[in-house]
């Protein structure tokens, strides 16, 4: 399937009134976070008569640097990756038209015969005309699910993307509170992950293709072979039974690997 739609949704997505406020927001209050934990460090040691630490209030400032900076950040980090969208968008070899070349084939010869001949040939084969009814329709099916599944995938990523960059200053913020100094690493990992499974949903991608391509090789047809005389049973294996086998492993992989890199980088 064709996956070029992603980015255009992932700048349409980063580029919405909603997601540009809420950044801006998200900064502005991790800013006034920071402008307190500040203020805080210099009461703390006002009332100290020892020397204040340095050290604790340019970690601090620090941090301030970083929200201010996190635009730069992120772009940069998504730059580095930008790569890994492209490849999931490369389009995917799509399903074949085997019945349609089918159904050419045993049409070849209709347009000569009179009128009465086409009534007899149409209603003759009227049963094989159904058969290939039902075939391509769950055909269609399969594709509609298939694009339905991995678009869902595709887009709860980018989606994620896209608000881990509105988290981004937070984490930021709050990792100047000694009760969660990690959340910033936490964010990192997460984020970098998400862009992992970017690398993971291209080979799966890439791995259905092979099977599909597979399954196609090991029931002995190629689309050139396909004539009048071909074996229906041996039809709805290349066409629908190659098509439905990819589509699980594809459903059952995306399931699997979206749970083990959230878990390996959480």
């Amino acid at each position: 399937m064709d996956y070029s739609w992603l980015i255009d949704l992932n700048k349409l997505i980063s580029g919405t009134t909603l997601f540009s406020v809420t950044i801006v927001g998200a900064k502005s209050l991790a800013m006034t976070i920071i402008l307190i934990r500040v203020v805080s460090n210099f009461l703390i040691t006002g009332e100290n008569p020892e020397a204040p630490k340095i050290g604790g209030i340019m970690n601090i400032i620090g941090y301030g640097l970083l929200i201010v900076g996190s635009d730069w950040i992120v772009n940069a980090i998504e730059t580095m990756f930008a790569g890994i969208d492209l490849s999931l968008t490369t389009p995917q070899a799509l399903p074949d038209g085997a019945i349609e070349q089918y159904l050419s084939k045993i049409e070849e010869g209709v347009s000569e015969m009179d009128v009465f001949d086409k009534m007899s040939f149409y209603i003759s084969l009227l049963p094989l005309y159904l058969t290939a009814g039902l075939m391509t329709f769950f055909q269609e099916l399969l594709r509609i699910l298939d694009m339905g599944v991995v678009g869902m995938y595709l887009v709860q990523r980018v989606f994620l993307l896209q608000l881990f960059k509105v988290i981004f200053p937070f984490a930021i913020a709050f990792s100047t509170i000694k009760n969660d100094p990690d959340m910033l690493l936490r964010w990192v990992k997460i984020y970098i992950g998400l862009f992992f499974l970017g690398v993971a949903y291209t080979a799966i991608l890439k791995f259905t293709d092979t099977i599909f391509t597979f399954v196609q090789e090991r029931i002995g047809l190629t689309i050139n072979q396909i004539n009048y005389d071909t074996d229906l049973r041996t039809l709805f294996g290349y066409s629908i039974g190659a098509l439905l086998i990819s589509f699980m492993v594809k459903f059952s992989l995306f399931a699997i690997v979206t749970r083990e890199v959230r878990n390996f980088f959480n």
